[in-house]
């Protein structure tokens, strides 16, 4: 089997979930109970480090019949450069045959935000709004 192209768009500071499609070769969705996956994002082919990687055995790929979901936290994510790297989808069958079901581009896209949202603040059970000069200072100026 040859691996299908298809490239993706990984942006960066944001959490990453992509569904791959598992199909037979007639386009029903493949059974891939009992198979191991493995994907890994690197700068080139043959690149010594992998960016990224993930696998059905870390959690990173989750396996049901028809299609291997992709799933990276933001806080992996804001940690890449942003830029043109290259992919690649395995899957191992419990026999131990390995096929490639995807390769292309992976582009990181640069994030612009980089702030972290604050807590929300729990509101008073009667919504009325407490503002004090101790602890809301920079509120108490405005009104």
């Amino acid at each position: 089997m040859t691996a299908k192209r298809l490239d993706i768009t990984i942006e960066q500071g944001a959490d990453f979930v992509r569904d791959f499609p598992v199909a037979a070769a007639n386009g029903a969705p493949f059974d891939i109970s009992g198979y191991r996956a493995a994907l890994q994002v690197r700068a080139a082919p043959g690149a010594p480090t992998a960016l990224v990687t993930l696998t059905s055995d870390n959690g990173g790929l989750a396996l049901v019949s028809g299609r291997v979901r992709a799933a990276i936290q933001e806080a992996v994510t804001a940690d890449l450069s942003p830029g043109a790297y290259v992919y690649d989808l395995k899957l191992v069958s419990p026999a131990g045959f390995t096929s490639r079901w995807y390769e292309g581009a992976c582009t990181v896209a640069p994030q612009v935000t980089t702030f972290d949202f604050p807590a929300p603040n729990p509101s008073p059970s009667d919504g009325q709004l407490n503002f004090s000069s101790a602890s809301n200072s920079a509120y108490a100026a405005i009104i």
